[in-house]
């Protein structure tokens, strides 16, 4: 029955393999066999915790490299990443060059940031083995991710000619090129991201075989579905007003978070809720195409003289009022929006400690909004800044984003890390300045040497590279100057 489990578990009937192996288990609690496939179909079905449980036993029963590095692989996904190196270190022990444990160690030091030892397991893994399109592929991501743009294209280049069909080294190219500013050649190759892991999920089975594929942006039927990141929502919104000029029956699909203000600043439009699977399920019977929001750009925007950077979303004038009658009962002759972190590790670094930007707070008649989505108060209370920041206490940063729009409107000025903030007040043409850790892939649209935006002009990056000091007094000497 066990063979019979494993061949329903590789035809990916998941549930019918379960039900066999539960039967089993009851007959031979102590198999390390049946625990070891129960804890890949817990895996399967996103249940990490029994997935953890079953495969931590197998281990126990019969310490074997393929139960430990299953069970290494479940703890990687629960993010236990220290447990996981030691998993990994222990079957290494046993076999020092085992290559899939090698690959997967370096993936947990890509995420713990450890990028020399990443480089090393990865190097290590190809001396051995020079057709190892995953170490290619993986070696291009990292030196991506460290902005060796020369080396990572080498790497992707060498990983395409192994695996020609993979689109997740197609999102590499295209995430380089975007931040070359090569943009008439990157939206060729991103449009793969759309078929790599990021679209697995449910909207994207539905309209798979709907996406339109033969440029006709004006047919009467299509709908624009958003991307999967807030940010990249309001980013690609940017784009809007280009296609509905040719096309004003567009249907746009996108986070509910943002129906208020996308029906505000491009009018009367149909926006259906990106959770709303009756009405998706509707438009797919109706025969309509979709288009991710992204794939506007290879239509709109070919080239950097393409862009405007002009803000494009408008805001809630009386919700503005309100904000302003609040803020100026709080005395301060300019205000300024902060935010410090952001919980997107698995794209790099993009947060820095309050502690450090303390020095901001010093600041004369400027009194600072708190714009840190998220339970912050720790950050606030280890450096008492719990009296120094002001915070609005009704008002709900990660949902009430109509609202966090027109607070930003309020302000003079949004000093923040890569986040979403960025983006709202990009938007509105709020001035931005960005406190980027050098290490992070979110600023495809930011210049690394000039910190300029095409997408957003009222934007400046400033690049961390051991001188976040003197970042912080570039922004206190141009708020003393009045620049904002």
């Amino acid at each position: 029955m066990f063979n019979e489990a494993v061949k329903l578990f590789n035809e990916g009937k998941i549930k019918d393999s379960k039900i066999i192996i539960e039967s089993e288990l009851k007959k031979n609690p102590k198999d390390n066999n049946n625990h070891y496939l129960l804890g890949l179909i817990y895996l399967k079905l996103n249940d990490t915790d029994n997935a953890l449980n079953s495969l931590s036993y197998a281990q126990l029963l019969d310490n074997s490299i393929r139960n430990s590095f299953a069970y290494a692989e479940a703890l990687t996904k629960k993010r236990l990443f220290h447990k996981s190196v030691n998993c990994y270190e222990n079957i290494l022990l046993k076999d020092k060059y085992h290559e899939p444990t090698l690959v997967n160690l370096s993936y947990i030091y890509f995420l713990l940031e450890d990028y020399k030892k990443t480089e090393s397991l990865l190097l290590k893994v190809i001396s051995r083995n020079n057709i190892n399109h995953v170490a290619y592929k993986n070696l291009g991501d990292l030196y991506r991710r460290i902005n060796n743009f020369k080396k990572a294209m080498t790497n992707y280049e060498a990983a395409k000619k192994l695996d020609k069909n993979n689109q997740e080294i197609d999102k590499g190219i295209s995430l380089i090129l975007l931040k070359q500013k090569k943009y008439n050649e990157a939206w060729y190759y991103y449009e793969s991201r759309i078929y790599s892991r990021q679209n697995k999920g449910a909207l994207f089975s539905k309209i798979k075989n709907n996406i339109l594929k033969d440029n006709q942006l004006n047919q009467k039927k299509m709908a624009v579905v958003s991307e999967q990141g807030l940010g990249e929502n309001i980013l690609f919104s940017s784009i809007y007003n280009d296609l509905i000029k040719i096309n004003p029956s567009t249907i746009f699909i996108s986070d509910p978070r943002l129906k208020l203000i996308f029906t505000r600043s491009f009018k009367d439009f149909e926006f259906i809720d990106n959770s709303d699977s009756s009405k998706i399920d509707q438009l797919i019977t109706e025969n309509y195409k979709f288009i991710y929001a992204g794939s506007l750009g290879q239509y709109f925007r070919r080239s950097i003289t393409d862009f405007s950077g002009k803000s494009f979303l408008k805001v809630d004038s009386q919700k503005v009022k309100k904000y302003k009658s609040f803020l100026t009962k709080q005395g301060f002759k300019k205000y300024v929006g902060i935010s410090w972190k952001s919980s997107a590790k698995n794209r790099g670094e993009k947060s820095v400690q309050l502690k450090n930007l303390i020095s901001l707070f010093d600041l004369k008649d400027i009194g600072f909004v708190n714009l840190q989505y998220g339970d912050n108060n720790n950050d606030l209370k280890d450096i008492n800044l719990l009296e120094k920041i002001i915070n609005i206490s009704d008002l709900d940063l990660y949902n009430e984003i109509d609202d966090v729009i027109a607070l930003i409107e309020c302000l003079d000025l949004v000093v923040t890390t890569p986040n979403v903030n960025v983006h709202f007040a990009g938007a509105i043409g709020k001035s931005c300045m960005v406190l980027s850790p050098l290490y992070n892939e979110v600023f495809m649209y930011s210049d690394l040497n000039d910190g300029k935006c095409e997408w957003y002009k009222n934007q400046k990056t400033m690049v961390i590279e051991n001188n976040l000091e003197k970042k912080i007094e570039i922004i206190i000497q141009e708020l003393n100057l009045n620049k904002f």
